[in-house]
């Protein structure tokens, strides 16, 4: 048996058609290994600002990130891969910077990931704000309790939280025109998402996104051993362990 996660699914460059004839079955993929921390970044925009402006401000995100990393890796949803800002050089990263302050999305999301920042120093993203010369935020209980509260409901695959994201990839993916839905298959609008889990059609389209959120980490276009995974769960433990 093949250990290729993309098996199931037609590749056409960077584009990925996902198996749709067995929409109801999940397949299983590394989530917290892999998912977890590397779109926690578009639950932290959603946390912040609700559903609807925090997936327009991570949609603006990284589509402008989209048109550096794209040619960096062979991987068409690098830009929502927290791990592959790394890959982005000084100019590049003061490129998108300018971008988004022209677009007036800085500001929000440098507010955003300002505690982010404070507890994953060396993320990704730290260079959103390195050139703002904002001071560092000071640690909060409060604050604490609330990013492990998001975090730990994200741990869940199937849980409200995980699905909105998982949505906002797709959403990213077809705005980029790497991911195509066939008629054939029937699926709802993927704006049925938001009343998941209590309707039918919100419990296709999730678990049609579960089981294509593994186009992400095939081990050919992804490196499973980047530093970002290691780095952040060794500063949750530190901080203050979770119990998984």
């Amino acid at each position: 048996m093949s250990n290729k996660i993309l098996d199931d699914h037609k590749r056409k460059g960077k584009i990925f058609q996902p198996p749709l004839l067995n929409v109801g079955t999940f397949v299983e993929t590394a989530w917290i290994d892999y998912a977890v921390p590397e779109f926690i970044w578009i639950l932290i925009l959603i946390t912040e600002y609700g559903v609807d402006k925090g997936s327009v401000l991570a949609l603006e995100f990284a589509c402008v990130a989209d048109d550096y990393l794209i040619s960096k890796i062979d991987n068409g949803s690098a830009a929502a891969i927290i791990s592959s800002f790394y890959l982005l050089n000084a100019s590049e990263k003061v490129e998108i910077i300018e971008k988004m302050k022209e677009k007036k999305l800085l500001a929000p999301l440098r507010h955003a990931f300002k505690y982010f920042d404070h507890i994953y120093p060396e993320s990704p993203f730290s260079f959103l704000n390195e050139y703002s010369g904002s001071e560092k935020l000071k640690s909060g209980r409060s604050n604490l309790s609330k990013y492990k509260l998001m975090l730990n409901k994200f741990l869940d695959k199937t849980s409200y939280e995980s699905s909105i994201v998982l949505a906002n990839i797709a959403n990213f993916l077809l705005t980029k025109e790497r991911l195509f839905v066939t008629q054939e298959s029937n699926l709802p609008a993927l704006k049925e998402i938001l009343d998941y889990p209590n309707t039918e059609n919100s419990k296709r389209i999730a678990s049609f996104l579960r089981s294509s959120v593994n186009m992400c980490f095939n081990p050919d276009v992804y490196n499973r051993g980047n530093f970002w995974i290691t780095y952040f769960w060794n500063q949750n433990y530190e901080i203050e362990p979770i119990q998984l």
